[in-house]
């Protein structure tokens, strides 16, 4: 059996409870809810949602953003400070720190 060493890298959210790793998990430990009636919704059998407030999806992207649906969106802000909280440097793709071990 060949032991497999965890690569812990980084967190990278945008949830309606924060948009970093502690504002959900306090929301979370309260118990707080953050679904809420939706006017989008109106008239349809579930009318609430979990919305992500005050999202500029250009900003954080570019101005491109408009072409891309709204979870590709948030995928892609998510990645990138995921990313960004790993230490990681995107240009190179090479993580910080000592090499990777070779052997399987």
């Amino acid at each position: 059996m060949t032991r497999q060493t965890p690569a812990i890298t980084g967190i990278g959210l945008l949830t309606p409870g924060g948009r970093d790793w502690s504002a959900p998990w306090a929301t979370m430990l309260a118990g707080e809810s953050r679904a809420r009636t939706d006017p989008t919704m109106a008239g349809l059998p579930v009318d609430f949602s979990c919305r992500i407030d005050d999202f500029d999806a250009a900003h954080e992207i570019g101005r491109d953003a408009w072409r891309l649906d709204r979870f590709c969106q948030l995928a892609m802000v998510a990645s990138r400070r995921a990313v960004a909280d790993a230490g990681l440097d995107r240009a190179s793709g090479t993580p910080p720190g000592p090499a990777p071990d070779p052997a399987p």
